[in-house]
């Protein structure tokens, strides 16, 4: 039994096994992964972010926050994202700050 579960361990581990968590950095530096001009109107920044991110989450709970904080204005958007950065030990969030 203790061999099966080093070998699961293992599997995971080189799989790359992807959480939540990691849904949640990914969106969170969304704005610093993307290439747009830096004079770039919002909405253009806004769409690369979006296309960034649908292209990067992976979790069931990561793609509805992804798009429940598409749909939010700024305001909501700050406060649901640096509540769960919180929440999870994730010191910044850029996303929270973008226009």
């Amino acid at each position: 039994m203790r061999r099966r579960v080093l070998i699961v361990a293992a599997a995971l581990t080189l799989t790359g096994c992807h959480n939540f968590r990691d849904d949640l950095i990914i969106i969170c530096d969304a704005p610093d992964k993307i290439d747009v001009p830096a004079d770039a109107k919002p909405a253009a920044r806004l769409q690369a972010i979006g296309a960034y991110l649908d292209a990067n989450v992976k979790t069931k709970e990561g793609r509805e926050l992804m798009y429940a904080v598409g749909g939010a204005n700024r305001s909501q958007r700050s406060k649901v994202l640096r509540g769960l950065a919180t929440k999870y030990g994730i010191m910044t969030c850029h996303l929270a700050d973008t226009n």
